[in-house]
């Protein structure tokens, strides 16, 4: 009877896979519906980041309530940052299939889209760090920015990995249905893996006083 227990217990170890794939799936669907509008998309991305880095990696309780906490916190600032750097992203595919369309020479045609690809690629980099970095630390909207931009260029590698797996999820959930209702969660606590080991580097750093934010 004492085994039977254990085993119906929510808290036993047989049950927290499907805790996990259940918190995976309800904040995916919250990002989702947050996301509707669009404009709100980048609040929703930071609460997402948060509630998975915290609230599934570090296993701090309740992601559902971060994840409401952190949307109301950050609505405003999430609004402008997706606004500004989306596009930015924007202009940039805009070109993308403007070189595409031009009847350019072959000899510079590969050339040029190819540069226009990276140049994308390089654009979405600020996207994948500046909502992480909203859920972090206190900005305006114009220094979340510079920094969103800055350790995209000085983390590279990072943001490649980032933009690629970015590339990827939403390619997916495009093209089948089924991966949008679990993908985004699963997408952001990959994500924390490379990220928090970057803010680490500067939280750190600023112990035990606070880092000075921009107004």
């Amino acid at each position: 009877m004492g085994n039977n227990n254990r085993f119906f217990n929510p808290e036993s170890f047989a049950w927290k896979p499907f805790g996990v794939l259940a918190d995976l799936f309800l904040l995916s669907l919250l990002w989702l519906l947050f996301s509707l509008p669009l404009i709100t998309a980048g609040a929703a991305s930071a609460a997402l980041y948060d509630a998975a880095a915290r609230g599934l990696r570090q296993k701090e309780a309740n992601p559902l309530s971060r994840f409401f906490r952190t949307f109301r916190a950050e609505l405003k600032s999430g609004c402008l940052a997706a606004l500004l750097l989306g596009g930015l992203w924007l202009l940039c595919l805009l070109v993308l299939r403007l070189l595409i369309s031009l009847p350019l020479p072959e000899q510079l045609a590969f050339p040029a889209e190819g540069a226009a690809l990276v140049l994308l690629l390089l654009a979405a980099g600020p996207l994948c760090w500046v909502f992480p970095l909203l859920s972090r630390f206190r900005f305006s909207v114009k220094a979340l920015c510079a920094a969103a931009m800055k350790l995209s260029l000085a983390k590279l590698p990072v943001t490649l990995v980032l933009s690629l797996s970015l590339a990827g999820s939403v390619w997916l959930c495009l093209r089948f249905l089924l991966p949008a209702f679990f993908l985004p969660a699963l997408l952001a606590l990959f994500h924390s893996l490379f990220l928090e080991r970057v803010f680490r580097q500067y939280t750190e750093r600023e112990e035990p006083s606070q880092p000075e934010k921009d107004a």
